[in-house]
């Protein structure tokens, strides 16, 4: 197995508990903290969200992504999630 090849499972299993710690917050609520856990659900989700971006700096760093801080790009996302706010406002899906 390659480092990057390393790397890049290790982003795999971040991004896998990234989407356990969204269905948490959705089932039990941001501020929710379980027995288990000393965190909230809400610091839980800021966890491995950080720790998704230091594996990205890595790969940044070992070359096999360029830089992930492509502003442009970002820009663009930023509006897209600007618009399907907006049309789920208009069809009463938001709160």
């Amino acid at each position: 197995m390659t480092k990057e090849n390393l790397m890049l499972i290790c982003l795999a299993e971040e991004c896998g508990e990234v989407i356990q710690a969204v269905t948490k917050i959705l089932r039990f609520g941001l501020d929710n903290k379980a027995k288990e856990y000393d965190d909230t659900n809400r610091e839980e989700l800021r966890k491995e969200l950080n720790d998704v971006m230091a594996i990205s700096i890595k790969l940044t760093n070992m070359e096999v992504i360029g830089n992930f801080d492509d502003y442009e790009l970002i820009e663009k996302k930023l509006i897209k999630l600007n618009k399907y706010e907006q049309v789920s406002t208009e069809l009463g899906i938001l709160q």
